[in-house]
């Protein structure tokens, strides 16, 4: 199930927030549309994409862009994997931000961090420095740096 809030940030953006998965059960119709407001979209909460809710999803970007490219933020990594699997879905988007997983080789806790995307980026965006907050040691990018980013060349 996926649920969505809408919120005006009062900086003429509209910022719609998801949050769950995105499968054939989604209604995409009822999602919101653009506005006169920029509309943002916010996809940390997005954990999951079936091959259904895929195809869905792709056709509401396709709809949302013919006024204009979409800004997504806050990217799940789940949302990231399907990006960089389809780049017609990642030519709709800017990705203003998004999670990326980090792990301790010593003691192998994960987390996500969320990394800001300067605007133009095309390239491998160089990675904050993040400490495992058990053993202190630094975290790497639990992904090949090349393909967990490839979306940002389409």
């Amino acid at each position: 199930m996926l649920r969505w809030t809408a919120e005006s940030r009062g900086d003429g953006e509209v910022v719609v927030t998801f949050e769950g998965e995105v499968t054939e059960n989604v209604d995409f119709e009822s999602l919101p549309h653009r506005s006169s407001e920029q509309l943002v979209l916010d996809l940390s909460g997005v954990r999951r994409l079936n091959s259904q809710g895929v195809h869905g999803f792709l056709q509401f970007l396709r709809e949302l862009s013919e006024d204009g490219l979409i800004t997504a933020e806050r990217c799940s990594p789940a949302i990231i994997m399907q990006l960089n699997m389809l780049p017609s879905m990642a030519g709709l988007v800017t990705v203003r931000s998004l999670y990326v997983p980090m792990e301790c080789d010593r003691c192998n806790l994960e987390r996500e961090v969320l990394l800001e995307i300067p605007r133009g980026q095309r390239t491998v965006p160089a990675l904050p420095t993040t400490r495992c907050s058990k053993c202190g040691d630094a975290m790497t990018l639990a992904e090949v740096p090349e393909r967990y980013f490839a979306f940002l060349a389409c």
